[in-house]
């Protein structure tokens, strides 16, 4: 099941944010990387995870 356009570009504006102020560069990595985005009606916020070789997930990041 797709994103809808909505949702889609606003992940993407997460991602954009998560890589200009954190300065997570994915040049050269090769595991998978999930974003959850939580949106109420006056805070937005992101966790950025990578996959590790054992299949879990490692939060790296957590914005609000």
């Amino acid at each position: 099941m797709g994103m809808d356009r909505e949702t889609e570009e606003g992940v993407l504006a997460v991602k954009r944010e998560i890589h200009k102020r954190t300065g997570v560069s994915s040049t050269g990595l090769r595991q998978k990387m999930r974003i959850e985005v939580n949106t109420l009606e006056y805070v937005t916020g992101g966790v950025l995870f990578i996959e590790c070789e054992n299949k879990r997930w490692k939060l790296v990041v957590f914005l609000f």
